[in-house]
């Protein structure tokens, strides 16, 4: 909707506040979406910021399967 009222920036605002919580593993039509945007709309750069945002919120996802998963190791090893 963005996009139609001409608000690029907007909308590409949008989409970076919505990749906090778009796990690339599990929403992949999100990230291709945005992709397919910034290559409609954006420039190098922009495809570079989206690169780097992914890069980012995906090590934020698996630092947190990591701590999760030692977690119930650690959980698992005290119960036994």
């Amino acid at each position: 909707m963005e996009c139609k009222l001409g608000e690029v920036d907007r909308a590409r605002a949008i989409y970076t506040y919505c990749a906090q919580i778009c796990d690339p593993r599990i929403t992949g039509t999100f990230w291709q979406t945005w992709k397919e945007f910034e290559i409609r709309h954006g420039n190098e750069d922009t495809i570079r910021e989206l690169l780097r945002i992914k890069r980012s919120v995906q090590a934020t996802y698996n630092t947190q399967v990591n701590f999760m998963a030692s977690q119930m190791l650690r959980a698992h090893a005290s119960g036994a």
